[in-house]
């Protein structure tokens, strides 16, 4: 429909109750409780709305250890490391799973050049699809907040925030409340 019509349309309380409630947006697939793959299109029992194409399960793994091969994994031997890279990946997965539907993750290194960019890098682009936009920390809630704020107005499902540098301090109230609240809540800018 034209766009003033639908903007009616959509602040018609009449109208707006007609309309599912999507209550996770994906592009990457995603389980239902059953752990069945969620099929492209609104899932009405989960209220999840999949933005992506069909997917086929495989038995193999020939893709993922192409991918995980030239990391240099800290425990290579155990594979502690690259296991729970794997974890990582099926976070995205399995999304709506978690409390808050938020999760975190810390990759940490001992030096530069390690790729633990690049391991989020990979991520976001198996989410969504795109570069990871990335932050920068601040011990400044409001300034993060402003910055987590404006991602989340975008659809990132990955923010990177990258080269924190507090002595392995991270101390924030807007980075706590937005891993574990079930609704992502940010004052707007202006």
């Amino acid at each position: 429909p034209p766009h003033d019509l639908f903007l009616r349309m959509s602040h018609s309380p009449l109208q707006r109750r007609a309309l599912p409630v999507v209550k996770h947006f994906s592009r990457v697939p995603m389980f239902d409780k059953h752990f069945h793959l969620i099929p492209p299109g609104y899932h009405a029992e989960t209220g999840v709305y999949y933005a992506g194409p069909t997917i086929e399960p495989v038995r193999t793994t020939d893709h993922l250890d192409i991918m995980c091969e030239e990391f240099a994994w800290r425990d290579a031997v155990n594979g502690s490391d690259q296991a729970n890279y794997l974890g990582m990946l099926l976070t995205g997965l399995l999304v709506t799973r978690f409390v808050g539907r938020h999760p975190s993750v810390v990759i940490n290194g001992n030096q530069p050049g390690l790729g633990k960019s690049f391991l989020v890098e990979l991520v976001s682009w198996l989410i969504d699809g795109q570069s990871p936009h990335g932050v920068t920390y601040t011990r400044n809630d409001e300034e993060l907040e402003k910055q987590l704020a404006t991602l989340v107005d975008q659809a990132r499902n990955v923010i990177l925030i990258d080269n924190i540098r507090s002595n392995g301090v991270v101390s924030s109230a807007v980075l706590e409340r937005s891993v574990t609240a079930p609704t992502l809540n940010f004052r707007r800018l202006g």
